[in-house]
């Protein structure tokens, strides 16, 4: 009768071992979905997107060289070109080398982004900054790297930067200096 204890107790830990050592072993499973997450689950080359409001109104127009989407619902883009639209006049057009849309309708661009105002109100500039997070739905970007605002006869130097697109305002964070030349 001990004897079934005895063997009873050393194939339970016997078992247990077996179960701990498994555990830290890789089995291969989780390295396969955890490989599956980084990488696309498709690909678009030439892609052309529109975006419309509750209302049917356009909101955006994106369209890049190529697009990679990934399991968590992100896009990677290869050269953007966004068209921002407000009351269905288009109002802002923004290039960049890469970008990313989340899906919170977020888009992230970065590498040599440039911006300009696609309404003709008679002051035309254009916006150059390294980075530029845009939020379609509420129309306002920010960055945090330098920013070049020109304009035939001014130059904004700044850092960092908030940006009304519907608005067409800018609130820049700090280091701010500013050249206007008359004519």
């Amino acid at each position: 009768m001990r004897k079934r204890y005895i063997l009873s107790i050393v194939t339970a830990l016997g078992i247990a071992g077996y179960l701990t050592i498994n555990d830290h072993q890789d089995n291969g499973f989780s390295n396969n979905a955890e490989h599956a997450k980084q990488e696309a689950d498709f690909i678009i080359k030439g892609l052309i997107s529109a975006t419309y409001g509750k209302d049917g109104s356009l909101n955006q127009q994106l369209d890049a060289l190529s697009a990679e989407h990934f399991p968590e619902d992100v896009t990677q883009l290869e050269q953007p070109n966004v068209v921002i639209y407000n009351e269905q006049q288009a109002s802002w057009g923004v290039k960049a080398k890469q970008g990313s849309i989340t899906k919170q309708n977020n888009i992230a661009l970065t590498g040599d982004v440039q911006a300009i105002p696609l309404v003709n109100d008679g002051s035309q500039f254009s916006l150059q900054t390294q980075s530029l997070n845009i939020n379609v739905s509420d129309q306002t970007a920010q960055t945090q790297d330098d920013v070049i605002i020109e304009s035939d006869h001014n130059r904004i130097d700044a850092t960092g930067m908030n940006l009304n697109l519907k608005a067409q305002t800018a609130t820049f964070n700090q280091q701010v200096r500013g050249v206007h030349v008359p004519n």
